[in-house]
Order: C-alpha cells, then sequence, then structure tokens
C-alpha cells in the first residue's frame, strides 16, 4: 500500500493531467480507431513519465523541462486522438493544465491545512487531497471546461493567449520547486498562503481563457451575421429585379397561350396555364417586401409540394427596413421550408400569421418537423449539413428582434416546431428607411 501511495505522489501529475485533458476533449470528434490510439497514449504518457521520475535527478530544472515535455505530449495526443486543429489543441492543453494545477493547489491546501492546524496524520491529509481533488476536478468541469469546448478557439487571439498562460504555468511550477527546495512547504502556515494564492490565480487564468473566448465567439458571429444580413439585402435586390422580370414574361406568355388555343389541345392549354400561373401568384399585404418575398417563396413551395397557409398583415411591419424584414421573414420560412421538406407529401405546411396584437407585432410560424430537436442557448440546432453557418439563420432572426426591442422564442407544442418574434409597435410617427 505504501508503495501505491509513493508511486501516485511521485507520478500522480500525468493521472491528472490526463483527466483534466479529457474534460476538455472527450466529446470532441475523433480520429479512427480513437480507442486503441488514447489506450496506447495513456501507456506511452504513463510509462515515459516513471521513466523520467527515476532516471533524472528530482531538481526545480528537471522539473520544470519535464513539465514542459509533459505538456508537449500531451498536445501531441490530442492531436494524434481527436480531431483538432494546432492551435486549438495548444489551447485546450494549456487549459487543462491550469485547471489540473487549479485542483492540485485546492487539494493540497485543504490537506496541508488538515495536517498542520487539526494533527492529521500523512496518510489522513493523502486521502483529504483525493476526496477534495475530485469534487474541484467536477467544479472546474462545469465552470471552465464545458463551456470552453463548447466554443471555436482556433483564433490567434485565443492561442496567444493560452500561449501566454503556458508561459507563466512553466514559471509557476519552477517556483514552486524552489519554494520546496528552500524550504517553504515545512513551513505550514506559509504553505498554506503560497497554495491559496496559487489556486486563486489558477481560477482567474481559468476564467480569463473563458472570457476571452466567449467574447472572440461573440464577435465572430456579429461579423458572419453582419455578413449575411449584407448578402440578404443584395437578395431583396435581385429578388425584386427578379419579380419584375417575372411579371413580365408571364404576362407576355399569357397573350402567347391565347394565341395557341386553336392549335392545341385544351388539356395542353391548361397545363400551359397552370404553370404560368404558378409563378403569377399575386401577394398583397401592404408591403413591398413581404410581397415580394412571399412570392418567392410561394414558387419554392409549390416546387417542392409545400402547402403555404398565412395571414399576413404586411403593413404591420412597415417600421422595419427592407432587409430586416427579408431577413428576418426569408430565414424563418426558409428554415421551415427546410423542415418539411423531408416529411411525406400530406405533412407538408408551413403556416404563418403577422399581426398586430394589442401594441406589438407577432410573427409566427408553425411547421411539423421529423425527429428530435435540440436547443443551444434557446436556439435550435441545425441539421444541415454546413456547419460554417450552424444556427446562423436563427441567430439572424434573434438579431433583427432583438434590434428592434423585440423578443424571439422558439419551441416544440404537440410535434409542432413554433416560432414567435414579437417586437413593439412604435409611434406612427416612426417609420424606418432603409
Amino acid at each position: 500500500m505504501e508503495f501505491v501511495v509513493d508511486y501516485f505522489r511521485t507520478n500522480g501529475l500525468v493521472f491528472e493531467l490526463w483527466v483534466a485533458v479529457l474534460a476538455f476533449v472527450w466529446q470532441a470528434p475523433r480520429r479512427p480507431s480513437s480507442r486503441l490510439r488514447i489506450a496506447f497514449c495513456v501507456l506511452v504518457t504513463v510509462a515515459g513519465w516513471a521513466v523520467w521520475t527515476l532516471v533524472l535527478p528530482d531538481n526545480a530544472w528537471t522539473s520544470m523541462i519535464g513539465f514542459v515535455v509533459l505538456l508537449t505530449g500531451f498536445l501531441w495526443v490530442v492531436r494524434f486522438c481527436w480531431q483538432y486543429s494546432l492551435r486549438s489543441a495548444v489551447f485546450y492543453v494549456v487549459a487543462a493544465a491550469v485547471l489540473q494545477h487549479m485542483a492540485f493547489r485546492g487539494a493540497h491546501a485543504v490537506a496541508v491545512f488538515s495536517e498542520a492546524f487539526l494533527s492529521a496524520s500523512s496518510q489522513t491529509s493523502d486521502f483529504i487531497y483525493v476526496v477534495v481533488l475530485v469534487p474541484l476536478c467536477v467544479v472546474g468541469y462545469y465552470l471552465f471546461a464545458k463551456p470552453l469546448s463548447s466554443r471555436p478557439v482556433g483564433r490567434i487571439g485565443s492561442v496567444s493567449v493560452a500561449l501566454l498562460v503556458a508561459g507563466m504555468l512553466i514559471f509557476v511550477n519552477l517556483f514552486t520547486r524552489l519554494f520546496a527546495e528552500a524550504g517553504g512547504e515545512k513551513l505550514p502556515q506559509i504553505n498554506l498562503i503560497y497554495s491559496l494564492f496559487d489556486f486563486t490565480t489558477s481560477i482567474f487564468m481559468l476564467a480569463l481563457m473563458t472570457q476571452i473566448v466567449w467574447r472572440q465567439g461573440a464577435e465572430n458571429e456579429a461579423q458572419v451575421l453582419q455578413r449575411l444580413l449584407h448578402q440578404q439585402k443584395a437578395q431583396l435586390e435581385t429578388s425584386r429585379e427578379n419579380n419584375e422580370l417575372i411579371s413580365i414574361k408571364t404576362h407576355d406568355l399569357k397573350k402567347q397561350i391565347g394565341l395557341l388555343e386553336d392549335r392545341i389541345s385544351r388539356r395542353e392549354v391548361e397545363e400551359l396555364r397552370t404553370m404560368v400561373a404558378s409563378y403569377e401568384s399575386t401577394v398583397a399585404t401592404g408591403n413591398e417586401t413581404v410581397d415580394i418575398l412571399l412570392a418567392e417563396k410561394l414558387v419554392t413551395c409549390n416546387e417542392r409540394d409545400i402547402r403555404f397557409d398565412r395571414m399576413v398583415d404586411g403593413e404591420s411591419l412597415d417600421f422595419m427596413s427592407a432587409a430586416d424584414t427579408y431577413a428576418l421573414l426569408g430565414n424563418a420560412i426558409d428554415n421551415a421550408i427546410e423542415a418539411v421538406s423531408q416529411l411525406d407529401h400530406d405533412s407538408r405546411y408551413v403556416d404563418m400569421r403577422i399581426k398586430r396584437a394589442q401594441g406589438f407585432v407577432l410573427v409566427e410560424l408553425v411547421n411539423p418537423f421529423e425527429g428530435p430537436r435540440k436547443f443551444v442557448e434557446g436556439l435550435p440546432q441545425s441539421t444541415k449539413g454546413d456547419r460554417r453557418y450552424h444556427g446562423f439563420g436563427m441567430r439572424s432572426i434573434r438579431m433583427v428582434a432583438e434590434k428592434y426591442k423585440g423578443h424571439m422564442s422558439a419551441e416544440v407544442e404537440d410535434e409542432l416546431f413554433v416560432l414567435r418574434v414579437l417586437v413593439p409597435e412604435p409611434p406612427e410617427s416612426w417609420r424606418s428607411s432603409d
């Protein structure tokens, strides 16, 4: 038993780092034969660290160099077993090292306190260390590892912070060993104060990394949304031009069909008229942008055999700019069409309502859907294959709603997906322009 305790005192760092690294990367996409790769990496790192501690002398400098080698090894492990870029791997390995150090220092501080001030034996303090280490790792996972692992971290700013923190960790490791060699660990009060300071510093470093990643993620999303809104504004102009051109062409085609009535069969005439009618669907809601958009989406619905029911007061959206109206409604209808296109023909329908209600404008879309619907941050996860713009349609809707002091909600009711946007109606004197 004493041999096991001594072994983990000497080699516990590598096991603690494994736990910390897995907290960050376990849910990430893995490479083929990942379990074999992970098992191989566990054996290599554990055996390698055991050899390092046995062969080399135990001093501050070998400890610092060994720590750098261990971090480099885990960087290779993450790249070897999981599908991470080098930048992302650097960030997560450094964050894991900080998490390990935080848990180690917190547990060590409690163990020192129990031994120095509660007269606990060495074996009891070792047990207390393990008992405290586990909940600290769990808390660290929920506070830092889980939020960080859900965000992209490959940008230069995040990696620069990670490298800075890595440098700090290396010197903290060096100073910790120098502190121990100077006899600091033999002075319980000083050892406790130093451990608590180190523990608090680690928490601040993790909080800093989390804050920077979330801020960069928000800035990146804002840039993507602005690009998408700009593209949709250009698409609105194109749709307006196409709508005018289609109106001219359908008018000409109706004349041509009239001239052909005596030359072709009645059935063929009706087929031609039905075809032209699908492009001639007149939409009059009182708002030109809404009319153009609905006419465009009606063509798509007809092509996909989707019933599009609507009761739309277009004038209620006059206070919005044309670009915002097109973005809000266009993304909402596109999402609904995408969802019902996967269903049986009898279940393909979209129900849309836009109306005034007690000083607000309500936009509501209802459509059936198939399969589970997972929500993240109040938004349904995209089922599209292109992950670069994952969920940005819904984010765009929410951004437009919030721009006009409104609110967007998405929920599932009786196997129906319901999207609602509620925006306060402005005074009559306020009308937005493009």
